[in-house]
């Protein structure tokens, strides 16, 4: 999740100490184009989507229990 109280990484480096990549793909795909997909950058903050041809760092995170 993006940390709103920081930019440039806009994630919490103490929660998170090796965030490498600011480009981070979200597993939900884009609903109206089956090549894309949603993305977080974690650099700005921002979300967006994008075709999935290009590479980008994946998080894996496990749902609530």
């Amino acid at each position: 999740m993006v940390e709103v109280a920081c930019y440039a990484p806009a994630i919490n480096a103490t929660v998170f100490p090796s965030q490498t990549s600011t480009l981070v793909w979200a597993s939900s795909p884009y609903a109206n184009y089956a090549d894309y997909a949603w993305y977080v950058n974690f650099g700005s903050g921002s979300s967006g989507s994008s075709n999935r041809y290009g590479s980008s760092a994946v998080r894996l995170v496990r749902g609530g229990q």
